[in-house]
């Protein structure tokens, strides 16, 4: 008999590593944005004047090996997020506190993480 986890994830309320990988990365970048420290992986993040939501990319010569860099995902993560999809939030992002966002992001993953029922899809997990 063949078994399934997405079961057990959703009746526990588990993210998969994958999405995991997304609070953990929403949560730390929300943490150097609001808090501006450090300041030197601050200076690699900056936002749009058109939309403050938006991060804009870094360029390739201050990062190196851009697919493994926690700033360049940073940056990709951040903008599906908060700017490419549906999601948003109902206060000023930069003012309220880390552990509001991740617990947000959370309940939001998790949402996704649970649809298609009983069955893993590619849609269950937000990066994909």
């Amino acid at each position: 008999m063949k078994g399934n986890t997405k079961s057990t994830f959703n009746e526990f309320e588990l993210l998969t590593v994958h999405n995991l990988y997304v609070l953990s990365t929403i949560g730390e970048t929300h943490k150097i944005l609001k808090t501006v420290i450090p300041p030197t992986l601050l200076s690699l993040f900056t936002k749009s004047q058109l939309n403050p939501m938006r991060l804009l990319l870094p360029s390739e010569n201050r990062l190196v090996n851009l697919s493994k860099n926690f700033v360049y995902n940073a940056h990709i993560v951040w903008n599906k997020l908060f700017t490419d999809s549906n999601y948003t939030l109902d206060d000023d992002t930069f003012d309220i506190e880390t552990t509001y966002i991740k617990r947000r992001v959370r309940e939001y993953l998790l949402s996704i993480q649970k649809r298609h029922g009983d069955t893993w899809s590619v849609t269950n997990f937000y990066m994909s």
